[in-house]
């Protein structure tokens, strides 16, 4: 429902075509993974991605690579009421460089955000160091 980032190529991307993202997790067939299936509309098709979480030792910590940035990342999910709402950081990692971007994610089950839930997402914008000024709301572009 909202992000915001460290990284200004990302953030530059998401106030250029900001989209509600439908989001399913699924136990994946290797123990200890998830599926993240994402699907966006976006210029009158569905985009649908699939990425492969690794659980770690750590409850509500997971682990994925992004090989088109030879990025590791690592998501912490800091906040949730699992009805409602959850917010998660994620550190990405590029390698070899070992440059560093941080994202706070704001996900609802509804597109419609209280006031309080948006200002819970706030709060950790701050607490992490970045400008809550620059949080991206995605836009609802209709459904896959």
């Amino acid at each position: 429902m909202a992000v915001v980032s460290t990284c200004p190529h990302f953030m530059q991307r998401k106030m250029r075509s900001s989209a509600v993202v439908e989001v399913n997790l699924q136990h994946s067939n290797t123990e200890g993974n998830i599926t993240v299936t994402t699907a966006t509309f976006r210029n009158d098709s569905c985009k649908t991605t699939f990425t492969g979480f690794t659980l770690t030792d750590t409850p509500g910590r997971f682990f994925y690579h992004v090989p088109q940035f030879s990025a590791d990342v690592e998501v912490d999910v800091v906040d949730t009421d699992y009805v409602e709402r959850a917010l998660l950081v994620l550190l990405s990692t590029e390698k070899p460089a070992g440059n560093q971007t941080l994202i706070a994610k704001l996900y609802t089950r509804s597109k419609d955000v209280s006031a309080a839930v948006m200002e819970n997402f706030k709060t950790l914008v701050r607490k992490q160091g970045m400008n809550e000024k620059t949080i991206v709301v995605n836009r609802d572009r209709g459904q896959c």
